[in-house]
């Protein structure tokens, strides 16, 4: 009985998912693009540091790590998302590992790590399965420490901010695409992008991606208002 309503749960999140997700993503995206039309551009000195750390590190992957594929850094930053986003939703983590070599086990093909956890309800599921693919772990840990610094040292952490959000971008367009590769491959049960479907996964991927992109930005070039303003313009976008 639990399973089927389970089941039944898991088909309704994932056919408001399909409806919600472009609505509301689009509605984020017009805001981000208003704020950047009327502030953004009038002042682009606050974005500096972020946008040079950025370019340094794509200037890094280009020249050191292009072509070798993703490695154990890269997993283990994958499966810590997965196990942060356990920890958020407070659901117990039961495993962990991450290396470079495929881990034969069913459901891991192509896989280098993995999260056990313990079994978790639909919605949090979703953002345990889902989070490698939209959240820059390693950015949005940094954060906070920015607010507790002296101005004179906040363009040298946007600086390093950059550094790691370019490491997200890169890493996460490779996963994206690896994800969408195996989620179609035979005898890959279980992988990421098919525990919900490959449409459901990217859109939820997309639309999140819009958020946390114009959250940092706002954030960094207009502080806690200027980004707050864009989560509630965001939301009530099309009701207003």
């Amino acid at each position: 009985m639990n399973q089927c309503l389970n089941g039944r749960v898991k088909h309704v999140v994932k056919l408001l998912g399909l409806v919600l997700c472009p609505v509301l993503g689009v509605g984020f995206l017009l805001v981000l693009l208003d704020y950047g039309r009327k502030e953004l551009l009038d002042d682009l000195r606050p974005m500096a540091p972020f946008a040079v750390g950025m370019g340094l590190w794509f200037w890094v992957y280009w020249v050191y790590f292009r072509g070798r594929g993703l490695g154990l850094w890269d997993t283990w930053e994958h499966e810590l998302t997965h196990a942060l986003f356990c920890i958020l939703t407070f659901t117990k983590v039961k495993g962990f590992r991450a290396e470079t070599e495929t881990i034969d086990r069913p459901g891991s093909v192509g896989a280098a790590g993995y999260v056990k956890h313990e079994h978790a309800s639909t919605i949090r599921s979703v953002l345990i399965v889902l989070s490698p693919y939209f959240f820059p772990t390693f950015t949005m840990l940094l954060l906070p420490l920015r607010f507790a610094l002296v101005k004179s040292m906040v363009p040298w952490f946007d600086l390093l901010l950059g550094v790691t959000f370019g490491f997200y971008v890169i890493n996460r367009y490779a996963e994206i695409g690896l994800a969408i590769r195996t989620a179609r491959t035979k005898g890959a049960e279980g992988h990421d992008f098919q525990v919900f479907g490959i449409a459901f996964s990217l859109l939820f991927t997309l639309f999140c991606h819009v958020l946390i992109v114009g959250f940092l930005i706002t954030l960094l070039h207009g502080g806690w208002s200027a980004a707050w303003e864009f989560l509630k313009a965001g939301a009530v976008y099309w009701v207003t």
